[in-house]
Order: C-alpha cells, then sequence, then structure tokens
C-alpha cells in the first residue's frame, strides 16, 4: 500500500523529534513497522540518517544532565510502551507467544543494564569535564573584569588547555 508524502514525514518527525520507538511511530501514523523501518533504510542509503539526527537533537540546547536525564527518559518510555504490549491481548498487538514475550523481558532488562552501566561510567567524567570547563570560563570572565591586560596572554594559554581537559575527562 502506498503511503502519502505527509504520513512518511510524520512518521520521521515522530521517530527524530518526538523520540518514539520505530513500533509506536508505526502505530501512531497506521502504518506498518515494516514500512517505517524501509522509510528509514531508504532515508540513510541517501544520506539521511534518523538516527544520527534523532541524537543531534537530543544533545541539542541542553547540557550532559539533561541529555542523560533525556535518555532515562527515553528508556523508561520504551519500558513502559513494551510492558503494555505485554499486557495487550493479540488482538489488539499485544505481545502473548511465550518466546515473545521472553525476548522482550530479556531486551527490557539488557537495555536497563546497559543504560544504567554507561550513566556510572561515562557521567562522572562528563560531569568533571562540565565543572572544569566551568571554572575556566568563571576565571575568564574575572581576568576580563579585573586584569583585561591580561586576557590575550590568557586567551593563548587556555584554548591548547582545554583540548587537555578533554583528554582527561572527555
Amino acid at each position: 500500500m502506498a503511503h502519502n508524502k505527509e504520513t512518511k514525514t510524520a512518521a520521521r518527525k515522530s521517530f527524530v523529534y518526538e523520540g518514539l520507538p520505530m513500533t509506536t511511530c508505526a502505530k501512531k501514523h497506521g502504518i506498518s513497522v515494516g514500512t517505517v523501518q524501509n522509510w528509514k533504510n531508504k532515508a540513510l542509503a541517501a544520506g539521511d540518517d534518523w538516527d544520527v539526527e534523532r541524537d543531534a537533537f537530543l544533545m541539542s540546547d541542553m547540557g550532559i544532565d539533561d541529555a542523560a536525564a533525556l535518555m532515562f527518559r527515553s528508556y523508561i518510555r520504551n519500558h513502559n510502551a513494551t510492558m503494555l504490549l505485554l499486557e495487550l491481548p493479540k488482538k489488539e498487538g499485544g505481545i502473548q507467544d511465550p518466546m515473545d514475550r521472553v525476548k522482550a523481558l530479556s531486551t527490557l532488562a539488557d537495555a536497563h543494564s546497559k543504560l544504567l552501566a554507561s550513566h556510572s561510567k561515562h557521567q562522572p567524567k562528563l560531569s568533571q569535564l562540565a565543572t572544569a570547563l566551568e571554572v575556566i570560563t568563571a576565571l575568564s570572565d574575572y581576568i576580563e573584569q579585573h586584569n583585561k591586560e591580561l586576557l590575550g596572554e590568557f586567551t593563548k594559554i587556555i584554548e591548547p588547555f582545554g583540548a587537555e581537559l578533554s583528554k582527561r575527562y572527555g
């Protein structure tokens, strides 16, 4: 069945900008998951990577703490959507096959473990980097207000130092 361009655009928007899982996008727009996946694959082949744009959108205009919180909210939304599918009868799109149910629960547990491991592994360093950059900005502001004549020399030193901070904490 052919779908109009508006449906394709709406499904892409739901996936990229609303952060909905592909199954939810399909259900929301009355199309199959296969159709959404096909559109996504064709877009990727044409240079339009929905996943990269989705990640960039999530990271834009927010700090690392907001991005981490958004990642947790996204996980919870996907977790809840999956649990709903486990509760629905098969005729309403629910997951009823025992093996499919085990697979869904196993995937949720795996995603949860990976999310927590990633957060605990990376968040401390990112938080330290954010703090270091905040201190440098405060120092720069202080020099600009109280010792403006030193600002040029400070800038020459601090720019390469930023790279060192990224190596240490990034």
